[in-house]
């Protein structure tokens, strides 16, 4: 007896070793470990400590049809226990009667345990589940964020490059004038870009030292940069004052890293982008605006970059209409972009067809969804129109 005994203590204990690696197993396990018990040795002291154990486990990992079917057993087998086998405990059967009242508290103690540990690992399921959600939906904003900026920041560049290279031949000054629109439309997605992936940055990176002042010397053993003191070549000494000027446009690009994020008070701005891009843009605001959001404004600005950056990258020079109405229930965004009469910035390849739905267009389905409104495309033969209804915050 003394030989069953202890195998049964040493595969009870290696039982209750594993019950967090392999739970389930160890779920089925300890009560069959315990039956065992019943059925060919007397109640023990070990019996007990065990089947405190099981009431933990079910109680944090049993399914919840098993609540009613497990306490019947408990009670069930822990009278029979201490009345026909409590010998070793007990010397009197009524006593073992008084006892089980004890027993029971005991063993609903290590089951609250249980439930307790259950609803902590429930908790932090949640808890991993919102931090997944929240990272999958921070990554599609950057995406989106990312994929507006490149997108019309290329689309402008390619066509004023276009643009600059017919006429450079006959206009010269024409064409100096496309590559400071081209430079100019670098230095701003860059600083967008530069305000966008702020967010990524580990907060140790901000050190909080200042930068160098222009002038200062460069450490000891720093490779020399064009345009330093004491290191200016000869062939940019008569580009002073364009060099002046590049300077002060990457300044200003940088800083734009800690500027707000663009908003209605850019659209003059991103309409005349689109106007030195090609495009025959006019814009119209027509109603009271109300106070809107940043995130609001944000959405909107994004919108019509968007609108006009397809109407030049999959029609051309054409003619566009921007127009954004105020009423009582909120605002509607339209952008209306004629059928492409010229060189579109990106033809549509022959495997294309269907309506031309691209991320660009999901990323503003996904902005305007997030504000509870509804986006409409009207892909008709005469034109692209983008419809956009915000509701009011």
């Amino acid at each position: 007896m003394s030989v069953v005994h202890t195998v049964w203590v040493v595969a009870a204990w290696a039982m209750i070793s594993v019950r967090r690696i392999w739970p389930r197993t160890v779920t089925i396990a300890l009560p069959v470990l315990l039956a065992v018990h019943l059925a060919v040795l007397p109640t023990g002291y070990a019996a007990f400590v065990v089947t405190a154990f099981a009431m933990y486990h079910l109680g944090r990992y049993a399914p919840r049809r098993w609540f009613v079917p497990a306490w019947v057993a408990v009670v069930a087998g822990t009278v029979a226990a201490l009345m026909l086998k409590g010998d070793y405990l007990v010397v009197d059967p009524v006593i073992g009667l008084f006892l089980s009242p004890v027993s029971f508290a005991v063993l609903g103690f290590f089951w609250m345990l249980g439930l307790n540990g259950r609803r902590r690992d429930r908790e932090l399921m949640a808890l991993r589940d919102r931090a997944e959600l929240a990272a999958i939906a921070e990554r599609t904003r950057i995406a989106r964020e990312m994929h507006d900026i490149v997108a019309h920041s290329l689309t402008a560049v390619i066509a004023q490059a276009d643009g600059g290279r017919y006429i450079a031949a006959k206009h010269p000054d024409k064409a100096v004038e496309a590559l400071e629109n081209i430079a100019s439309t670098a230095r701003s997605s860059l600083g967008q870009m530069r305000q966008l992936l702020s967010v990524l940055r580990d907060p140790d990176d901000f050190s909080g030292v200042p930068p160098s002042p222009p002038g200062t010397p460069s450490a000891p053993g720093a490779p020399s940069v064009p345009g330093a003191a004491g290191h200016v070549p000869a062939d940019a000494a008569s580009s002073s004052a364009s060099s002046s000027g590049h300077a002060s446009s990457t300044r200003a690009a940088g800083t734009a890293e800690f500027a707000p994020m663009p908003g209605l008070d850019a659209l003059p701005q991103l309409v005349a982008e689109a106007t030195r891009s090609g495009l025959r843009v006019t814009y119209t605001e027509n109603g009271r605006r109300p106070d809107v959001g940043a995130t609001m404004q944000l959405t909107i600005y994004r919108i019509i970059q968007e609108s006009l950056t397809n109407a030049l990258k999959h029609a051309g020079p054409v003619a566009a209409d921007v127009r954004l109405d105020w009423g009582k229930r909120g605002g509607t965004v339209t952008v209306r972009n004629d059928a492409g009469g010229g060189k579109p910035i990106e033809p549509p390849s022959e495997s294309e067809g269907g309506e031309r739905i691209g991320r660009g267009i999901t990323g503003m389905r996904e902005r305007v969804a997030l504000h509870g409104g509804t986006l409409d495309i009207d892909d008709a033969p005469d034109g692209f129109t983008v419809t956009a209804r915000l509701p009011k915050e």
